[in-house]
């Protein structure tokens, strides 16, 4: 099967190669035909179905490119995204949510997120969302200001957020990392972080 994506709108284009290959049974291929060679959809097919599929080239360019893409897996197969003892450490700038890195595979039932605190700063007292959110502290130390009370928070501590928990998270004099876990939810955001 041949899928010609040039006559395809652009916007449309990324997302008609997955449906074409996730309908693929194992063993199934088509050959892509663009006007460029890939490599952004490469790195996408690598994020999201690393090792279960065949990218071969059968035609490169100039005007036109054509590749195999075949599934050899039936699944997306297990894979390591970080490492924690990396994410303790990385300089990596946080987003305004205080996010360093987050899980980058776009179809999934798990998020997961390095939330970054510098030294002395907060995430303002805030109900928890309609979901249950797990974290380790990787890093650093604070405190969880909870509705009734105060908990103290260091690296090597599993800390369990339920539903709508009322909490304010503090990072300590050497700032806080953690990395949370929890089901993936669309439009899930953290506070903005505010200083004492």
């Amino acid at each position: 099967m041949e899928l010609d994506v040039r006559p395809i709108p652009r916007t449309k284009k990324h997302s008609t190669i997955f449906s074409t290959f996730k309908e693929l049974e194992v063993g199934e291929d088509f050959t892509l035909v663009n006007d460029h060679d890939p490599l952004p959809l490469r790195d996408q097919f690598d994020t999201n179905f690393s090792r279960s599929f065949v990218w071969e080239y059968l035609e490169s360019g100039p005007a036109v490119w054509k590749i195999r893409i075949a599934k050899i897996a039936s699944t997306p197969l297990p894979q390591i995204l970080a490492n924690s003892a990396d994410l303790a450490t990385t300089t990596k700038t946080p987003d305004v949510t205080g996010v360093a890195w987050k899980i980058p595979i776009s179809e999934r039932d798990l998020d997961s997120n390095l939330v970054v605190l510098p030294p002395n700063e907060k995430i303002p007292s805030h109900a928890g969302p309609d979901l249950d959110v797990m974290f380790i502290v990787i890093a650093g130390s604070g405190h969880i200001k909870t509705e009734t009370d105060s908990i103290s928070i260091r690296s090597g501590d599993v800390v369990w957020l339920p539903k709508y928990a009322r909490r304010e998270i503090s990072a300590g004099a050497q700032g806080l990392r953690y990395l949370t876990i929890h089901k993936h939810k669309t439009g899930l955001q953290i506070s903005n972080i505010a200083a004492d």
